[in-house]
């Protein structure tokens, strides 16, 4: 307790004294945040009466940036990350440094970011908490933090690197861009409180790798993307796994119309032994893991219909063989609408419309928020 304390008294010793001396250091200190009310209906795919329904308000999810220029080649950043109605005291939602690096940028070929970052992964993963300038409310299921513990959707994209090399060269006039990224594997392996060894070390003898390779012009963006890693898979006897993503992303915009699409599949590489295991699991437990490859495809259109008004549909499909609620391939149809008060407001409603057939249940939202950029 004592040290939540200490932690909570330094971020408001920071942003106090930014405020007295902000302009002379040049810190500047800005943030996103998105709350939310929506009506949930759970229901099975049949006439029959709703399982349940119920209405909440939500404060989905803040985050507070820190940014500094060391003059003109090198910076430093950091994001504190609030999600799901944060608090400690009743144990709800997340607080989580999510980026945390400093940066040295010689020219616009090349850039070097170290320490805690998100990698370049598909187009979506570095936007993802800057909701002011997202049209969702619920954003595509891979990268919707409230669905992250039900669905273990944080296995489809790095989440976080400590090492990346990017940059942009111009081709005429096409820009081609690329990243290079290393880091951790994912928090399953990292070394927890009240263990011997270093707190948050990665113990494992595996790292992550990855990188991105994308064209750009003022109206379309296009590129694939890809990891290779290990998977921690010893609570089934297993072993660390290799596992490979791979990820392509195609945006385009024309005529007040913005189209934007990802794929992204995870393979995880079992040896017919691991594959015996899995097999003797399913025979045992019907909500074993059937396999631990994971599949999504997102599209969306939306039309901006003035500057400030703008209505968009969408499709998701998800499958995750080792989550019971996805092993059968979960649909998610949404449609939303929006009107941006200014440049830092957007108000906005959404539909979502999430089936999932492996209980027969879907689960239905109606919502209403508001993003807000301070």
């Amino acid at each position: 307790m004592k040290l939540r304390q200490l932690f909570f008294s330094l971020i408001l010793l920071v942003i106090s004294s930014s405020f007295t001396f902000g302009q002379s250091d040049d810190l500047q200190i800005f943030g996103y945040f998105q709350d939310n009310f929506h009506h949930t209906n759970y229901a099975y795919n049949t006439d029959t009466p709703p399982l349940y329904n119920y209405n909440s308000f939500n404060m989905q999810q803040m985050d507070i940036f820190f940014s500094k220029n060391f003059g003109n080649e090198l910076s430093a950043f950091a994001n504190l990350e609030f999600t799901d109605s944060y608090s400690s005291i009743i144990n709800v939602g997340a607080l989580n440094i999510q980026e945390a690096w400093i940066k040295y940028s010689p020219s616009s070929i090349f850039n070097l970011k170290a320490g805690v970052l998100i990698p370049r992964f598909n187009n979506f993963n570095e936007i993802k908490n800057r909701t002011v300038l997202l049209p969702y409310i619920l954003r595509p299921i891979v990268y919707e933090t409230i669905f992250a513990n039900q669905l273990g959707t944080g296995d489809f994209v790095p989440q976080q690197a400590n090492l990346q090399v990017y940059g942009e060269a111009p081709l005429g006039d096409i820009r081609v861009n690329y990243a290079a990224f290393m880091g951790n594997l994912t928090p399953d392996n990292y070394v927890q409180n009240g263990s011997p060894l270093g707190i948050g070390d990665d113990t494992s003898h595996y790292k992550m790798f990855g990188g991105r390779l994308g064209l750009e012009t003022d109206n379309l963006a296009l590129g694939v993307s890809g990891t290779y890693d290990r998977k921690n898979l010893w609570a089934y006897g297993i072993g660390d796994v290799p596992r490979m993503r791979f990820g392509a992303y195609l945006n385009f915009s024309i005529s007040g119309f913005e189209f934007e699409s990802e794929y992204i599949r995870v393979y995880n590489k079992l040896t017919s032994e691991d594959n015996e295991i899995v097999a003797m699991m399913d025979m045992y437990s019907p909500y074993a893991p059937k396999g631990f490859n994971k599949y999504f495809y997102h599209t969306n259109l939306l039309y901006n219909f003035t500057d400030k008004i703008f209505a968009y549909g969408g499709y998701d499909y998800f499958i995750a063989q080792d989550n019971v609620y996805a092993v059968d391939g979960d649909k998610v149809f949404t449609f939303g609408c929006g009107y941006k008060v200014n440049d830092s407001v957007v108000l906005k409603a959404q539909y979502y419309n999430a089936e999932i057939p492996s209980f027969n249940v879907k689960m239905i939202d109606y919502l209403l928020g508001v993003s807000v950029y301070f």
